[in-house]
């Protein structure tokens, strides 16, 4: 299996990394200027689900005094705030000098302040001998008009140096015209994106625009969601009307496209097709056909409870993982995405939906597109250029917004769009665990006007059909701004933007589940105008399904052991899941789950899957630790279990001395026989961090627990929640690493070499999320979880959520009778 991406070179990672101011004077001089242009600071969100906000009101000697009404108390230290002033965003970190109290909060002035030069374009100097003009006159909402010289040219925008002292907020449009270059005295408009007073030129103002179509441009309503379903459809969240389906497996549709390359997908129907509805749903990024098997089947359901024939069509994209075409070289797992470009991705849309159109065997009447993720990409390319009416209306959940911005948060922040267009080249790149050839779908996408922002807010401009779009709060792949942006492009009027409580991945949770009843309601409320009751397919009948659906896909055969090994140790065997687990989140619930056992001075713990060493390395730093423990650590990768030793050596220098042996096994047994070569009722408690999710049958392992636990001891133990969402969390651990604010017992790295660790244990968390939708793996929900220890005969189950904000891990705590 091919797993590994092409090395970039460091030169290009520093040319395209985020820059950082760290003088003293200077910051606070930033800070001034904040503070007198009552900029906004944020958090994150509050309890209530609100977004914390502040505004800075003083600034005092060492420390900052910000009015924050809604901040949510809790135990952090540490603050985490964001703003924007003119027109550039700003990050930093510091730690509270005092409870937020009355709504006020108290911080350190921060060391360092993070900041990025928003170039999504490569910008060069003009030129006159090409045509680019030198100057241009600039019309504004207020009347007036002002000069402006150019700066810098980039492809559809200008940065320009206007003298005057302020410009109106960004986002406005303005009158363009050009007094020289090869377009002298010809008109156009654009939009003023960003703005700040010109630091080498006092009184004047640098400003940056883009060319635009659009005759006016208001800010698309947003609609927040602090619950999935509200009113009286918040019962059906609970427990949705069921009814029964037929349990036969879906039709397989396969057809030709206009190259004679196969497109393959599934039809899961109720009634005539001919005339009625189609919904159609092309596979998520890495995903195939048959992970949407819980979408078709509420939208099945509830239509076919208001008595409305449907048809969905889930497929999958042509040389893309799945059944559709795909070259020769790219038939191996691992490799199916070679040959991938987004191009291919809208023509596919097209083709489907014509395919339905005009088939005698369907003949629909109107065709709904729902996308997921990167799909919205392929969604917006093809219902730009729909000149044949093909689809009626399109429902994007999760989706981004623009390709440049995709691949940037998905790569741990490499930018290749910008990087391309310097002429960089970056070979084979794995993304979220799925291998392209960035340079293939990089041109590509230059070609057909898929790649930036600008782009994308043409197409939207172009789409007159409804659109309803879900973002997930939680949601770190996707920048909500960009997407209000692109949304608010030509008519808004019949388009609607919601913000749900979730983050990007949707599969078979509760929540997700929540949210396909969300999304078909939508489906009918675009064709029938009416709000159509949710109902759900026979849970019965869907686990019987998806397990013969999962027949299908084809097996990746992954090789665990050398998997964990990148996972825990990293691929260059430097550094591995140190990042997640040097992250606030990830601390702080390991810290609960020591809790949770209730030690006491010379216990002895059992740590099972114990990896490199995260639980032992937290165990000692903290504070409430009792003396004179004697930890056995188990796992089956022994260079994991090397590095944890050597970790706790050099922490051991500073903090109090634990005990801890190492042992290798293999703890995913295959039958009752096997068992953990210890004595019986030896141990006073057992930890097992994030492993029963991970077993082919954990019950057996919790059936050697419950043998090795004295009586009254305790189990703790830990999973990822289904649909566990890692972008918060992978932003958030890299957030705190580059500021030096981890709790990192390793060496430094440099920004540049992080990126690259980052990218590589991004991916590998990637797969355990596809090894989960493949059956390998099963996170549970809390009932669930809580049913699997009960029935293993312990007893006190108690199940509490942690791993962040919202939180993305269970941990059940039992006691041995």
């Amino acid at each position: 299996m091919l797993n590994r991406s092409t090395p970039i070179a460091e030169t290009s990672l520093r040319g395209l990394h985020p820059r950082s101011i760290d003088d003293a004077a200077e910051i606070r001089r930033l800070l001034e200027r904040a503070r007198e242009n009552r900029c906004v600071f944020h958090r994150g969100l509050n309890t209530q689900v609100n977004l914390e906000t502040a505004q800075l009101e003083r600034i005092e000697i060492g420390e900052l005094i910000f009015e924050a009404p809604n901040f949510g108390r809790d135990s952090r230290k540490q603050v985490f705030l964001n703003f924007s002033l003119e027109g550039r965003p700003y990050f930093f970190a510091t730690t509270r000098t005092a409870p937020v109290e009355g709504g006020w909060l108290a911080v350190r002035i921060p060391e360092e302040i993070f900041y990025s030069e928003r170039r999504d374009r490569l910008r060069r100097a003009p030129d006159t001998r090409a045509g680019d003009p030198h100057r241009v006159k600039l019309g504004f909402e207020r009347g007036e008009a002002a000069e402006g010289f150019v700066a810098d040219v980039s492809p559809g925008g200008l940065g320009l140096l206007v003298h005057r002292e302020s410009v109106e907020t960004s986002d406005v449009l303005l009158d363009l015209k050009f007094l020289d270059g090869a377009e002298a005295g010809s008109q156009a408009r654009a939009q003023l994106r960003n703005w700040r007073p010109s630091a080498e030129r006092p009184g004047w103002t640098r400003i940056g625009i883009v060319r635009t179509n659009a005759e006016t441009i208001e800010p698309i309503e947003v609609e927040y969601w602090t619950a999935i379903m509200d009113g009286a459809a918040a019962a059906q969240e609970a427990e949705p009307v069921e009814t029964h389906l037929d349990p036969a497996e879906p039709r397989v549709l396969r057809f030709p496209n206009r190259k004679g390359e196969e497109i393959v997908g599934l039809v899961d129907s109720w009634g005539d097709p001919r005339g009625a509805t189609a919904v159609v749903i092309p596979n998520g990024w890495g995903q195939t056909k048959e992970a949407l098997l819980p979408l078709a089947r509420t939208i099945v359901a509830t239509f076919r409870a208001a008595g409305e024939p449907i048809c969905v069509v889930r497929f999958d994209g042509i040389r893309k993982r799945g059944e559709s075409h795909n070259d020769p070289a790219c038939r191996i797992p691992g490799r199916e995405y070679l040959h991938f470009v987004f191009s291919q991705g809208a023509e596919d849309i097209e083709e489907v939906a014509r395919f339905l159109r005009e088939s005698s065997d369907f003949g629909v009447s109107s065709v709904v597109l729902v996308s997921f993720s990167a799909a919205a990409i392929e969604a917006r390319k093809a219902l730009a250029r729909d000149r044949d009416g093909l689809i009626d209306a399109w429902i994007s959940v999760v989706g981004s917004p623009d390709l440049q911005s995709m691949t940037r948060s998905i790569s741990g922040g490499v930018d290749f769009a910008l990087g391309y267009e310097r002429g960089m080249r970056f070979g084979f790149q794995e993304l979220l665990g799925v291998v392209v050839d960035i340079d293939r779908i990089a041109f590509d996408a230059a070609k057909n006007d898929m790649t930036f922002i600008e782009e994308s807010r043409s197409d939207l401009a172009e789409i007159k059909i409804p659109i309803s779009w879900y973002h997930g709060r939680y949601d770190a792949w996707v920048e909500f701004d960009r997407v209000r942006d692109v949304l608010s492009q030509g008519d808004a009027s019949n388009r609607r933007l919601i913000v749900i409580p979730t983050g990007h991945r949707l599969g078979i949770s509760r929540k997700a589940g929540a949210v396909f009843f969300r999304i078909a309601t939508e489906v009918g409320r675009l064709v029938t105008g009416k709000e159509l009751p949710p109902c759900k397919g026979s849970a019965r009948e869907l686990r019987k399904l998806g397990a013969k659906e999962s027949e299908r896909i084809p097996n990746l055969d992954p090789e665990l052991k050398e998997f964990w090994r990148d996972y825990l140790i990293g691929r260059d065997r430097s550094f591995g899941s140190e990042l997640l687990a040097s992250g606030s989140a990830y601390r702080r619930m390991m810290e609960t789950q020591a809790s949770l056992l209730s030690l006491r001075p010379g216990d002895r713990l059992l740590d099972l899957g114990s990896g490199n060493g995260a639980f032992e390395i937290q165990l000692q730093r903290w504070p409430e630790c009792p003396p004179a423990l004697f930890v056995n650590s188990i796992d089956f990768v022994d260079e994991a279990l090397r590095r944890a030793r050597a970790r706790l050596v050099r922490e051991q220098s500073t903090t109090r001395e634990l005990n801890v042996s190492f042992t290798i096994a293999n703890l995913d047994f295959l039958h009752s026989q096997q068992s953990i070569p210890m004595k019986s009722g030896y141990f006073d408690g057992v930890i097992a961090s994030f492993l029963l999710g991970y077993l082919d049958s954990p019950q057996l392992v919790l059936q050697e627990i419950h043998r090795l636990l004295r009586s009254g001891g305790r189990l703790v133990a830990s999973s990822l929640c289904s649909d566990a969402d890692i972008s918060l969390l992978y932003v958030e651990s890299v957030a705190e690493f580059r500021l030096g604010v981890a709790g990192s017992d390793l060496p430094g790295i440099e920004d540049a070499e992080l990126s690259v660790v980052a990218q590589n244990f991004l991916n590998d968390a990637a797969r355990i999320l596809q090894l989960e939708e493949l059956g390998m793996f099963r996170f549970w929900e809390a009932a669930d979880l809580r049913d699997l220890v009960s029935n293993e005969g312990f007893s006190d189950v108690e199940v509490t959520t942690s791993l962040g904000v919202p939180p993305q891990a269970l941990i059940v705590s039992a006691t041995r009778p």
